[in-house]
Order: structure tokens, then C-alpha cells, then sequence
């Protein structure tokens, strides 16, 4: 994710947080931010589904990779519930979805 950094999960009661120090271009500051991923992130049969909400609810070993790969991007990974009530294993690349505009993490 561009200019963030100290990028994490952190997980408050049934809910998944993501949080971290957002540059603002305007000013030069780093500002603290966060976004509540569960506004913005489902599971949709054992998969991760942008648009849905509360996938901590049916979720397990969530855990967080700020810069993983080649291409140094942020992966969430959770095993997930399908339908049949299976756990799977998934991931979802945050980037896809989630930037920082103006200092703040925004849903686009």
C-alpha cells in the first residue's frame, strides 16, 4: 500500500481492524489511521468477498503479511466457513481495494 507504513491487523472483540501511519502528501505528516475491515470484507462460501461484511464472525487464524512477495503487497489470510461448514484457507490482497487518500485508509 503506498505511503503507509507500520501496517497491521488488530482484532477488537469480533471485529478486524487494520491500522497503521498514512502519509498526507499535502501536509508531509504521517497521520494514524485505521479501518474497520469487517465494513468492507464478507465470506461468500469460504471466500473472502469485497462488498460483504463480518468475516471475523465465521473466521479463524486470521493473521497479516504487510509486505509480502516480489511485489511487497498487504495479504490478509483467514481460514474461512463454507456453506457446508468446512474451514478454507483464503487470502485477500488489501491493496485491491484499500489506499491512502489524503492521510486516511479509504474502501474504493
Amino acid at each position: 500500500m503506498n505511503n503507509t507504513q507500520n501496517l497491521r491487523i488488530k482484532s477488537v472483540g469480533q471485529d478486524t481492524w487494520l491500522m497503521g501511519d498514512c502519509l498526507n502528501k499535502v501536509t508531509g505528516h504521517w497521520n494514524p489511521s485505521s479501518l474497520r475491515l469487517d465494513s468492507y470484507l464478507g465470506d461468500e462460501g469460504g471466500d473472502f468477498q469485497w462488498g460483504g461484511h463480518e468475516f471475523t464472525e465465521k473466521a479463524s487464524n486470521i493473521t497479516f503479511n504487510a509486505d509480502e512477495g516480489a511485489a511487497h503487497q498487504p495479504i490478509l489470510r483467514a481460514d474461512l466457513l463454507d456453506d457446508a461448514g468446512e474451514f478454507h484457507e483464503a487470502d485477500k490482497n488489501l491493496s485491491e481495494r484499500i489506499s491512502n487518500v489524503n492521510g486516511q485508509f479509504e474502501f474504493r
